[in-house]
């Protein structure tokens, strides 16, 4: 009976689930009956010139070559600096809703940004008033470190298992708005930061749902495939240019002196609730909170000569532009604090999340997806998770989804999955689910200071941030300069504007 909705149709979607234990969204419904009912004899049909022209592969490049809407600039963008002095940034809309509306927020795939397409037109169909076909919720779009018009202030680039950043800004968004239900949606990589993500904070995850689109479940088989064909080759070089540019671009951060003055301090101190008093000089709450329980997040210090040896490595490996899979063994691997290219990708890939996954999530994945092939789907995992929908469709590419459903019906933008994310993030709002475990926002203790403007979800220093500075539409409304909290001289977060 449980695998009864898997099996495989050439026309329909695939959908796995553990339909028997399936979580429940009221008394009478639960997330299987969600997902039959979305997509239940309503297959995706791609449109004639993909039929017509390469399939998948056409779905892709068209998803590639869509350009990000020049007025999709958010009404306030909020610049946040982590614990490793990183930073990325995020936009807000609708920050003048009650303080109580719902919040969706995006995360994008390699080299995005906050105005992707592929995901502006279900953060514009989330975003309208209920009056107009909406949910009317606030929508908060990341931008990633080194990604869009952003600079790198560490050695670190964005990848599926840097789950920090994501937590930092849920806590940010978090203090904010505390009487909010947050929704999460992930595309490609933004798709496994979420995952894993979600895997990281399990029960105590502040998240209600999450959809995620065209998410690489397995690194080390996506990078097995490059090898499959020309086309697939041009991808694999295609993706690595996009990585080894952000490299040269923001080369300075990977000079051993630089590197050397960010080395994250070895203990965080404890932590305690935000109060509106001025902090005081030391403190008596628990001091068991670890830097970083994350075996996904790994700090590396570069203060000795193997981490520095590891960098004069990356820098001449970088002088020519290497494909995806080579970049990630060669320079993310090292970044990331990991031996091999192959530890790297299975450590990170999110197929390892699925089982820890307590909150709803549907995954979207078309099996012509030319960076996860659809014969390496994690059906068995799928089909043995109650929290965890996967609906896998014949076509789509990457990212791609240009065509409409069986019905007749589509995306405003034209893209089918984001009919069905609305559909989905749609009915799971509408059950007006429990709320989440509330998670308490503190001040970060460093060696012993209780810091003024530095936070983090209580028992996650490793998820520590500092606002850094606010814009409304791209003009500066308050700043601070991104100085670390401790030895300031030496650990100023240099370049981020």
């Amino acid at each position: 009976m449980r695998n009864m909705f898997s099996k495989v149709h050439r026309d329909t979607t695939e959908i796995c689930h553990d339909h028997e234990n399936s979580v429940r969204l009221d008394a009478t419904r639960t997330i299987s009956d969600l997902a039959r009912s979305i997509m239940t004899n309503n297959s995706f049909i791609g449109k004639a010139w993909s039929r017509l022209v390469g399939g998948g592969h056409a779905q892709t490049i068209a998803s590639a070559n869509a350009s990000p809407r020049a007025d999709k600039m958010g009404e306030e963008t909020y610049h946040l600096v982590v614990a490793d002095y990183g930073n990325f940034s995020y936009d807000l809309d609708f920050f003048d809703r009650p303080a109580s509306t719902p919040i969706v927020v995006f995360l994008h795939g390699i080299g995005g940004r906050a105005a992707s397409p592929y995901n502006q037109g279900l953060a514009d169909q989330v975003g309208l008033p209920v009056a107009q076909g909406g949910l009317g919720c606030r929508t908060v779009r990341l931008t990633l470190r080194g990604c869009g018009d952003l600079v790198l202030t560490s050695p670190q680039i964005h990848h599926a298992g840097q789950v920090n950043d994501l937590g930092a800004a849920v806590a940010s968004i978090r203090k904010d708005f505390p009487a909010a239900k947050l929704y999460l949606v992930g595309s490609s990589l933004g798709a496994g930061i979420v995952m894993n993500y979600l895997a990281e904070m399990g029960d105590a995850s502040p998240i209600t749902a999450a959809f995620c689109q065209s998410q690489v479940y397995k690194f080390v088989e996506s990078a097995e495939g490059f090898k499959g064909s020309m086309v697939h080759w041009i991808y694999n070089w295609a993706l690595g240019r996009t990585f080894t540019r952000m490299f040269k671009d923001n080369k300075h951060v990977f000079e051993d002196e630089y590197a050397r003055s960010l080395s994250p301090p070895t203990s965080p101190g404890s932590s305690r609730p935000v109060s509106p008093g001025p902090p005081t000089d030391h403190d008596d709450s628990d001091s068991s909170s670890l830097e970083s329980p994350s075996p996904l997040h790994r700090s590396v210090q570069y203060d000795n000569d193997a981490a520095l040896e590891d960098l004069a490595r990356i820098r001449q490996v970088v002088k020519e532009n290497l494909s995806l899979t080579k970049f990630s063994g060669k320079v993310v691997a090292p970044l990331a604090g990991y031996e091999s290219a192959k530890a790297f990708m299975l450590a990170t890939s999110s197929v390892n999340a699925i089982p820890r996954i307590r909150v709803p999530v549907l995954c979207l994945n078309a099996c012509d997806d030319p960076l996860m092939a659809g014969k390496h789907l994690p059906r068995d995992e799928m089909n043995a998770s109650p929290c965890v929908v996967m609906a896998a469709t014949p076509g789509g590419g990457h990212l791609g989804f240009f065509g409409k459903g069986t019905d007749g019906k589509t995306g405003a933008d034209g893209r089918w999955s984001t009919r069905l994310g609305f559909e989905w993030l749609s009915g799971i709002h509408n059950s007006n689910p429990a709320p989440r475990p509330a998670q308490t926002i503190v001040n970060w203790v460093d060696n012993g200071h209780v810091t003024r403007d530095w936070f983090h979800p209580e028992g996650r220093p490793e998820m520590r941030y500092m606002k850094v500075a606010i814009c409304f539409r791209g003009v500066m409304t308050s700043s601070r300069a991104p100085i670390a909290p401790s030895q300031t001289d030496s650990k100023s977060v240099r370049g981020l504007f």
